[in-house]
C-alpha cells in the first residue's frame, strides 16, 4: 500500500510537471508571436523575480507538506470521506455514475477555487496576501506564478477541506490540477484572440483578454472576472464586466502604489504583506 500510495505521488508530480513545462513554452510563445500588448515596465526584473517566486512555492510546499493531493484524495476514498464516496454504495448501480462525479468533482473545484479568489479580495488579510499577484506591473505567464508563499498555502489547505468534504478522486484532482495550471498560464498570456472569436470563447472559458481586466489598476475592475477556468461562475453571480475603462493593450496593470520597479524585488514582494 505505501508502494501504491508513493506512485501516486510520483505520478501526479511527474504529470504535473509535464503539463506545466509544455504550457509555460507553449502560452508564452504565444505571446511572443502574437503579441498583444508591448507596455511591459521593468520586464526582465519582474520575470525573473515571478519565477524564482514560483520555484520557491514549490520547493517551500514540498519542504512543509510531502503528502500530495492525490495521496490525500486516495486516503479519503479509503475511508469513505466525502459526499461522493459516501453515496457511491448507493448510487454505483448508476451505469455512469464515475463519469458523472468525476465531472462534478471538477465543476465544484471550479467554483470552490472562484469563491476562495473572491474572499481574497474581500477579507482583508487574504487580500494583503493576494496583492502580491496584482502588484506585477507586467501580464504575461510569468504572472501566473506570482502568488505569495502564504497564499499558496491557504488555497491547499481549501483544496484539502474539498477532497475530504466531497470526496474528490484521485483522478478528479489531478486531472483539475492539471487544467488549472495550463489556464493560469494561459489566462495571463500576452495573446488575445480576434473579437468574434473571443466572444464566443468567453461563453464558456476564461481567456486572456477577460483575465486582463481583472489586473486593472481600478479596483472597481479588480473586483470582477473571478473565475479561473470556466467563465460562467463570474456570469452567475454576476461578478463579470466584458471591457476594461482604458484601451486594453495600453491599460496600466497592477497597483498605483505599488509601480516603482522596487516594489517588483522578490524580498519586497516575501514581505509585502507585512507592510503598510
Amino acid at each position: 500500500m505505501q508502494y501504491f500510495i508513493h506512485n501516486t505521488s510520483e505520478f501526479e508530480s511527474i504529470l504535473r510537471f509535464i503539463f506545466f513545462i509544455f504550457g509555460l513554452l507553449l502560452f508564452t510563445s504565444m505571446g511572443l508571436v502574437f503579441r498583444y500588448r508591448n507596455k511591459f515596465e521593468g520586464h526582465t526584473l519582474r520575470t525573473i523575480n515571478n519565477l524564482v517566486l514560483g520555484a520557491l512555492n514549490v520547493f517551500l510546499l514540498k519542504l512543509l507538506i510531502p503528502v500530495s493531493l492525490s495521496v490525500l484524495a486516495l486516503k479519503a476514498e479509503q475511508q469513505g470521506y466525502g459526499l461522493f464516496n459516501i453515496l457511491r454504495p448507493t448510487l454505483n448501480w448508476i451505469v455512469t455514475y464515475n463519469v458523472l462525479v468525476f465531472i462534478l468533482a471538477l465543476l465544484i473545484m471550479d467554483l470552490i477555487l472562484y469563491l476562495q479568489h473572491i474572499l481574497t479580495h474581500r477579507v482583508p488579510w487574504l487580500w494583503k496576501l493576494h496583492r502580491v499577484h496584482h502588484t506585477d506591473i507586467g501580464f504575461d505567464t510569468t504572472t501566473a506564478l506570482r502568488f505569495h508563499p502564504l497564499e499558496i498555502l491557504f488555497s491547499l489547505i481549501v483544496k484539502v477541506f474539498s477532497i475530504f468534504v466531497f470526496g474528490i478522486s484521485v483522478e478528479a484532482i489531478i486531472t483539475f490540477e492539471i487544467i488549472l495550471n495550463l489556464s493560469a498560464l494561459f489566462n495571463h498570456s500576452n495573446f488575445t484572440f480576434p473579437s468574434i472569436v473571443e466572444k464566443w470563447i468567453r461563453v464558456f472559458i476564461v481567456t486572456p483578454g477577460m483575465h486582463r481586466i481583472h489586473h486593472s489598476k481600478y479596483s472597481l475592475e479588480t473586483n470582477s472576472n473571478f473565475g479561473f477556468c470556466l467563465s460562467i461562475w463570474d456570469k452567475i453571480f454576476n461578478t463579470y464586466r466584458s471591457s476594461p475603462k482604458d484601451n486594453p493593450e495600453t491599460m496600466d496593470i497592477g497597483i498605483e502604489t505599488y509601480r516603482k520597479l522596487k516594489d517588483q524585488n522578490i524580498f519586497k514582494l516575501l514581505i509585502q504583506p507585512f507592510t503598510k
